[in-house]
């Protein structure tokens, strides 16, 4: 199926009022049609923004990619289109990049690609993107100055019997998914941990809720969480107005793309 546009762009078809994102994204590898061969699936963490990474064979004589992503929730389905340039090629492979912001009010999305590339040979990859460009760091050393930045969340958990895991989650009273670690490498959530424990706020946990430099700077946001969640209780849920100060918050410095949150237990 040749399709000869292959300008980029995004539509956002729709904005709700913000309840809660627990998104599931589903890849759908397709050539001409959509078939039900999924290839990668993850949840979307609430107000986070991830950036999807594809890779494909580069041929003069196919029609490029497209990359479609679907959100849905209640009342629907509702398109959200990417469309991708043929972009630049290294030995063969051409890698194309999509931000993609969960969108308020919806609950999953479907992510399809669809062309004449072989898929045998391509790869999808995500990871969330910190809200804070870089570039803007003046910005950043002004916002620490009026300390206007939580460099990372403190969540006390003691009393509630919570059990540490390997993929523990942060709830809003609302039921929107907060965090989860959900874009870590599997590396990182093996050897490191999305959420770091301990029975007291030490200095050793500190240093993960910092922005190091040459000067480190801390200034974590405490909060108490109200309950436990999940089966192992490894989840916590917070309430609704910590849920909307954090959400806040990670717009300013977003923390949770560092994984900075530490969790304190019995």
């Amino acid at each position: 199926m040749g399709i000869a546009r292959t300008v980029t762009e995004v539509i956002i078809v729709s904005k709700m009022s913000r309840v809660g994102v627990i998104c599931c994204v589903i890849l759908l590898f397709v050539a001409g049609q959509i078939m039900a061969a999924p290839a990668l699936r993850f949840l979307l963490e609430s107000d986070a923004v991830y950036e999807l990474k594809l890779s494909f064979p580069n041929r003069i004589d196919k029609t490029p990619p497209i990359l479609s992503i679907y959100t849905i929730n209640e009342q629907g389905s509702f398109l959200n289109l990417a469309r991708l340039y043929r972009g630049l090629a290294f030995d063969g492979i051409t890698e194309m990049n999509v931000v993609f912001e969960a969108p308020e009010g919806y609950t999953r999305a479907e992510v399809v690609i669809t062309g004449e590339t072989d898929f045998d040979q391509s790869s999808l990859s995500f990871a969330r993107l910190d809200r804070f460009d870089p570039g803007r760091s003046s910005e950043l050393a002004s916002l620490i100055v009026n300390e206007e930045v939580y460099t990372g969340l403190v969540i006390d958990a003691r009393g509630l019997g919570l059990e540490r895991g390997m993929s523990p989650r942060i709830w809003s009273e609302s039921g929107e998914m907060i965090y989860g670690g959900v874009a870590a490498p599997y590396d990182y959530v093996q050897n490191t941990g999305v959420i770091c424990y301990g029975t007291q706020l030490s200095e050793e946990l500190m240093k993960r809720v910092s922005i190091p430099g040459k000067l480190t700077y801390s200034a974590p946001l405490v909060v108490k969480a109200q309950a436990v969640k999940g089966q192992p209780k490894t989840g916590v849920v917070i309430d609704q107005e910590t849920a909307d100060l954090i959400i806040a918050a990670i717009r300013n410095y977003d923390f949770f793309a560092h994984y900075a949150v530490v969790f304190l237990v019995d």
